[in-house]
Parts: structure tokens; C-alpha cells; sequence
């Protein structure tokens, strides 16, 4: 779930960097900063999440791995 967290952070972290150089983003004339910034959010969330789950896997492979050896 950490991975989830942090990949929602960086889309946070966008979000405040976009925010501090004054973009803006228009589509059709239309703001979008809100919607494509819960879009980053997402998509990091769930690469985070992805990330992690990969993480903890190979960490319990290695595991089994020991004691397979042992």
C-alpha cells in the first residue's frame, strides 16, 4: 500500500510544481489542470502500487528461495 501512497504523492508533487511555474492547461478552451491532475495522481497510484506488490513478491521468492536451499 506504500507504493499507492507515494505514486499519489508524486502526483501531488505535480500538481504544486505545475501550480509554482503558472501552467495552465486548456483543452478546446477549456480548463483541465483539475482533471489531468487526478489523472497523474492515478496512474502514479496505481504504478506505485504495481511497484510494491512486484517488491514484496520478489522479497518472498527470496524467502522461499532460502528455505528451499536450506
Amino acid at each position: 500500500m506504500w507504493g499507492l501512497f507515494a505514486g499519489a504523492l508524486m502526483g501531488l508533487g505535480d500538481l504544486l510544481a505545475f501550480l509554482s511555474f503558472g501552467l495552465e492547461m486548456r483543452w478546446a478552451g477549456r480548463r483541465v489542470m483539475t482533471e489531468v491532475m487526478i489523472l497523474f495522481m492515478v496512474t502514479y497510484g496505481v504504478l506505485g502500487y504495481a511497484i510494491g506488490k512486484l517488491m514484496e513478491a520478489r522479497a518472498q521468492a527470496r524467502s522461499d528461495a532460502q528455505t528451499i536451499a536450506a
